[in-house]
């Protein structure tokens, strides 16, 4: 996907030509006007003629070379603007545009070599400066571009380009808020640039502020309604937040305008994948191939396809070609196991994910991938090496002790499935609790065993409804396991739904204590503080769990909520989009977000969020999109 616009532009200047007789004037004056209305052939023949006449025609040469260069024949154009300057080394425009091709050609050297004699000849040329920062660029010498970019906006305030280069810059160096200032200063400037809203969007975009990217593009479709790049990328936006139908939509429209762009029917192939469409997948897969061969993105799409639709031949000949492509890059050898997997193929996939590890060695996921193919096929001892080595790396997963329990289970090593179980249900998995109290008869004797006993036996009375046997029971938990945590915070939890706030305070205040970066119990407390009335100590707890926890959705949530009910709604605002962020299928936090934006008047920001609820079954939903939307 095309991340910015065109960034580099042929310095395009024509100059009036010298005065070397008649004739050779007006050949020069038919092919500039030729060249301008794209018929370079005929262009192409003027200039020739025009050389043939006066070989020292500097204008002639330098014409000929922008022909040459709009028509890709680069090494001839190199040729032609070294010609104009063995003849008038003071052609500045020369410089500059043979530079343009030496950056291109990645001769960096070469580069500022003409860019540099460019600005000595012409100091005040703003041109000059932005190409030289580009080269600048193009080596990740950010520093020294902006100060190039700089120049050339201070000599030009409205030189859209530079403004546009200086944004990008300082987006690679991480900042993408500067960069985003930079591109609101330009459309302040020039407010009919398409290009800076383009640019704005993919910043906003990167940075998850969907509803301005979304606008951003808006306005870029709206100045040039026939720039099939402005559909296409605004397409993946709609596809990010769940729009599948407008991606769709908008690819549509791209393709229309450009058939034969690849990116439009991939990414028309993303959403309908998501919808999904596996057939129609394949198809618009088969039509980004056709356009280009080397779509390592698109076979891997179409092979996902074809997995779904039990296509494994298939699927296994994209994963195999994705391969050949980009042999260095892990996915594809991870979706061929996968493949193999279900074809049998049980050595293929182990043989796949072996592969997958040599490229990343010491990945978890990988190794759990591998230790998952070793059980099924029943080589349980090397399944156990691996998730012993993903024990090392993540010591405190639960699962991992279980899932290792289970292997020495299956080997006969009672005794090591139950240390291991041990270790998961010391760490909450109730799995590991069910397996000791079934196989491990020695470990239901020891105090932390009956405790969890009891407070298992609290959990399925506070489902049933009966929370005052459910505090009974973890008030005996507690007497046996007196540092857990999660008891008191069970019985607060208990208690709160007595209404007994004060109960609940003193078991979550507890809780924390225990364990101070327990961030239920800290959101819990901020709850029951709030239905005490102590709004200010329940934000403090949700500033608390955020600090600590940011990319935890739910204190956000409630803060928002807080933040509504004393009618601050920029920092309700901030926390609601915070949640849905950080929980893209969070429904409450959605629709807060869709009811608060639909309140200040930014309905068409609303409707995103509406059609996401829907999509994600919130009834309510529908009947605020049809009242709000469009």
């Amino acid at each position: 996907m095309r991340k910015y616009l065109l960034l580099f532009l042929i310095f395009e200047l024509t100059f009036a030509a010298k005065s070397f007789g008649q004739s050779v004037e007006e050949l020069l004056q038919q092919g500039i006007e030729l060249t301008i209305k794209k018929q370079y052939e005929e262009a192409l023949g003027k200039f020739d003629k025009c050389i043939k006449k006066d070989a020292k025609n500097a204008d002639a040469y330098y014409n000929r070379a922008i022909v040459y260069a709009s028509t890709g024949k680069m090494e001839e154009a190199l040729q032609d603007y070294s010609s104009v300057v063995e003849i008038n080394p003071k052609y500045t425009a020369a410089y500059i545009n043979r530079a343009a091709i030496h950056s291109a050609n990645s001769d960096y050297k070469n580069a500022l070599s003409d860019l540099n004699k460019a600005i000595e000849l012409s100091p005040g040329v703003p041109e000059a400066y932005n190409n030289r920062g580009y080269t600048y660029s193009l080596q990740n010498k950010h520093v020294e571009a902006l100060k190039d970019y700089e120049k050339a906006i201070t000599l030009n305030p409205k030189y859209v380009r530079a403004y546009i280069n200086k944004s990008v810059s300082l987006s690679a160096m991480g900042e993408k808020k500067a960069a985003i200032d930079v591109l609101t200063k330009l459309i302040g400037l020039v407010p009919d640039a398409p290009e800076a809203y383009f640019n704005r969007a993919t910043e906003y975009r990167g940075l998850q502020e969907f509803d301005l990217a979304l606008a951003d593009f808006d306005k870029v479709l709206s100045l040039n309604p026939n720039d099939s790049k402005a559909y296409l990328n605004r397409s993946f936006l709609k596809d990010d937040i769940g729009d599948d139908v407008g991606a769709i939509e908008d690819c549509r429209k791209g393709i229309k305008l450009d058939p034969n762009d690849p990116e439009l029917y991939y990414a028309r192939a993303r959403a309908e994948y998501d919808l999904p469409n596996y057939l129609s997948v394949v198809d618009d897969c088969n039509k980004a191939i056709e356009q280009n061969p080397s779509y390592y993105e698109a076979y891997i799409l179409r092979g996902n396809a074809y997995d779904y639709l039990l296509k494994y031949e298939q699927a296994l000949m994209d994963y195999s070609k994705a391969i050949d492509l980009q042999p260095k890059e892990v996915e594809p050898y991870i979706q061929r196991s996968i493949a193999r997997f279900a074809k049998n193929d049980h050595v293929g996939a182990l043989s796949d994910i072996n592969k997958a590890l040599m490229l990343k060695p010491g990945n978890v996921s990988l190794i759990k991938k591998r230790a998952d193919i070793y059980a099924y096929m029943k080589r349980y001892k090397e399944a156990i090496d691996d998730i012993s080595e993903c024990i090392k790396v993540q010591p405190d997963s639960a699962f991992n002790f279980y899932y290792r329990g289970v292997l020495k289970d299956s080997l006969g090593d009672k005794a090591g499935a139950c240390g291991d179980m041990q270790e998961a249900m010391n760490r909450r998995s109730m799995e590991a609790f069910l397996y000791i109290k079934e196989n491990c008869k020695a470990l239901t004797e020891t105090k932390m065993f009956k405790g969890i006993d009891l407070e298992y036996e609290g959990l399925q009375l506070e489902k049933k409804g009966n929370l005052k046997g459910a505090i009974e029971k973890y008030t005996e938990a507690i007497k046996m396991i007196p540092d857990s945590a999660h008891v008191y915070y069970n019985r607060g939890k208990a208690k709160r739904g007595l209404l007994d706030y004060e109960g609940a305070m003193m078991d979550y205040n507890k809780a924390i204590q225990l364990n101070p970066a327990f961030k239920e119990a800290i959101v819990s407390r901020a709850v029951v503080k709030t239905f005490l009335g102590d709004r200010e100590g329940a934000i403090a707890d949700y500033d608390r769990c955020t600090a600590l926890f940011p990319a935890y959705a739910m204190p956000y949530y409630n803060r928002g909520g807080l933040y509504l009910e004393e009618k601050k709604y920029e920092l309700a605002l901030a926390d609601f989009k915070s949640a849905v962020e950080l929980d893209p299928k969070y429904l409450k936090a959605i629709m807060a977000y869709a009811d608060l934006l639909a309140y200040l008047g930014k309905k068409d920001q609303a409707c995103i969020y509406y059609l996401k609820a829907e999509k994600l079954g919130d009834g309510a939903a529908i009947s605020k999109r049809l009242f709000n939307c469009k």
